[in-house]
C-alpha cells in the first residue's frame, strides 16, 4: 500500500517556519519591538496634553517659573529631560522596561510633600483602554502578517 500526500508543500514550510520562531520567543520578542514605540508616543502625548495616562489633567504649577525658565509645555516639562527618559521604552524578554533615573521621578509620578502627584506613567498592573487598544491593534496587524502569509 502506498500513500501519497499532495498539497502546497512550501506553504507547509512557511508555517512550520513561522511555528519555530514563535516557539523560540522571536514572535512575542517582535510583537514587544513594534509595540514599544507605540508605548513610547503615548507617554510623550500625556507630557505634551500636561494629562495623566487615565486622561485626567494635570494640577497647574502652584507658582510660574522663574526668569530665563519659560514654560516649555507643562507642568514637568521644563528641559524635557523627564520626558524623555520617561519615553524611553526598552523591551526585555519578559515585557517592557522604564529606567528613569532621576531622584524626583517618584515625586512627581506619586506626589509628595508640596508636589502633587502628576501621574505620567500608569500605575498598577493595567494599562488604561486606550493605551491597550492601539498596542493590541499593532500585535494582531504583526500577528496576522505573519500567520496569514504563509
Amino acid at each position: 500500500m502506498t500513500i501519497t500526500l499532495e498539497g502546497d508543500f512550501a506553504r507547509l514550510g512557511r508555517l512550520v517556519d513561522a511555528l519555530g520562531a514563535h516557539a523560540r520567543g522571536q514572535l512575542p520578542r517582535a510583537i514587544l519591538e513594534r509595540t514599544a514605540p507605540i508605548l513610547a508616543a503615548d507617554i510623550r502625548r500625556g507630557f505634551d496634553a500636561s494629562r495623566s495616562p487615565q486622561n485626567r489633567r494635570w494640577r497647574r504649577l502652584a507658582q510660574p517659573r522663574g526668569r530665563g525658565r519659560p514654560n516649555r509645555g507643562g507642568p514637568l516639562v521644563d528641559s524635557g529631560e523627564l520626558r524623555d527618559l520617561a519615553s524611553n521604552v526598552q523591551v526585555t524578554r519578559e515585557g517592557f522596561l522604564i529606567v528613569i533615573p532621576r531622584p524626583y521621578a517618584a515625586r512627581h509620578l506619586y506626589g509628595g510633600g508640596a508636589v502633587p502627584a502628576r501621574p505620567y506613567l500608569p500605575r498598577g498592573e493595567k494599562l488604561p483602554a486606550a493605551w491597550q487598544s492601539r498596542l493590541n491593534t499593532a500585535a494582531t496587524e504583526l500577528w496576522r502578517s505573519v500567520y496569514l502569509g504563509v
